[in-house]
């Protein structure tokens, strides 16, 4: 993140001499992308570096985007490599000796037992640095409260999420399951697991269960489900919700096009079951080998593509997803108190509160366990 930040200073500084304005610099990211152009948002370091920003699928409050624990994983490391270090200097003076790609594919080797079930396998993330002298920090406040307490950057933000964004790990969570059916805990974030006692953990994970429905390889709409809300829809709303009630323009979406340029669904194991994959999105705006065919041999899918691109654009021009009309309908802005979003799908359309019932679940859970959570 200190590396896109020195980026952002020079894409600032030389913009201008490209034909680019830099006082007009948009910045957007999806999933892990997403999460660090909204860790941009939080830190001190980027301010004023950037005017905009879109957050596909993800946002800086997912448990996947915050690190824990990080000294104890590097120890770990260390030891997977062939040192067991001793103290923080002797680990320090090893790692440094280490060839970089050997510190690579250190995450599902570094991880505790309670991690290879809780959450996705993303470890090697941002932390809240401890305050050094002489170091300039990235992030120095947990982002959700930074938010809370309105010291972020106020701009424009796009945000949303994909309507199966969970069918992407369906797989790998089946294989999990047997042990979470029998710890009903794990199916709780860790940002509420760490938190509550242990009898309120599983209170919540029964709860879970009997909301959703058997949790099971026979029903993989119900994982999808879980999925999708645990780990992206909730939290991209309490984003969108807790930011606008700083009075920052917020846009926010759900993406629903099913065509043949979803490409992940296209390969993954669960392609017969309804909703957009985790990434699918991406095939939307961008050309590459994978979505070629469909989009050279289907002129519809040209005009979406494009229309979907425009969005996104125009956007990073104007602040403003649909200044001109041409798609025939306005995307409304959100408001804490009608929370609108915009259908990405076949009938563009406005909406309020996006899959309402589930978020409104996941919702009483965080207020249960004192987080900042969603108001009315």
């Amino acid at each position: 993140m200190k590396d896109t930040v020195a980026a952002l200073r020079w894409i600032k500084k030389n913009i201008a001499k490209f034909g680019g304005d830099p006082d007009n610099i948009t910045i957007f990211g999806e999933s892990s992308g997403a999460s660090s152009v909204t860790y941009l948002m939080m830190s001190p370091s980027a301010h004023g570096l950037f005017n905009k920003v879109i957050a596909q699928s993800g946002t800086c409050f997912e448990d996947w985007a915050q690190a824990r624990d990080m000294k104890e994983r590097a120890f770990r490391a260390a030891k997977v490599l062939g040192k067991d270090a001793k103290n923080v200097g002797e680990l320090l003076d090893f790692l440094r000796s280490v060839p970089p790609l050997n510190l690579t594919n250190l995450t599902e080797k570094t991880m505790t037992e309670e991690e290879k079930y809780r959450g996705f396998p993303e470890q090697f993330v941002p932390v809240i640095e401890k305050k050094l002298i002489g170091v300039e920090p990235f992030l120095d406040e947990d982002p959700v409260q930074k938010v809370v307490k309105g010291k972020v950057s106020k701009m424009p933000i796009m945000l949303g999420y994909n309507s199966g964004e969970g069918i992407s790990t369906i797989s790998d969570e089946i294989k999990r399951l047997d042990v979470k059916n029998n710890n009903v805990s794990l199916f709780v974030p860790r940002s509420i697991v760490e938190i509550v006692s242990k009898e309120k953990a599983l209170e919540f994970g029964r709860r879970i269960q009997s909301f959703y429905g058997s949790i099971t390889k026979d029903n993989p709409e119900v994982i999808r489900d879980v999925l999708t809300d645990a780990n992206f829809a909730y939290n991209t709303h309490r984003f969108a919700y807790l930011y606008s009630k700083l009075n920052a323009p917020v846009y926010m979406y759900r993406f629903n096009y099913e065509t043949d340029l979803n490409i992940i669904k296209k390969y993954s194991s669960f392609k017969h079951i309804p909703g957009v994959s985790h990434a699918d999105d991406l095939f939307y705006l961008f050309y590459n080998n994978l979505n070629k065919e469909a989009y050279d041999n289907q002129p519809k899918l040209r005009d979406i593509a494009y229309e979907v691109t425009k969005l996104w654009t125009d956007f990073a021009k104007y602040g403003n997803p649909t200044p001109d009309g041409s798609l025939g309908v306005a995307w409304q802005p959100y408001t804490p108190s009608g929370k609108e979003y915009f259908n990405i799908q076949e009938k563009y359309s406005n909406g309020q509160y996006a899959d309402k019932d589930r978020i409104e679940f996941w919702n009483q859970i965080y207020r249960e366990a004192g987080l900042p959570y969603i108001g009315q």
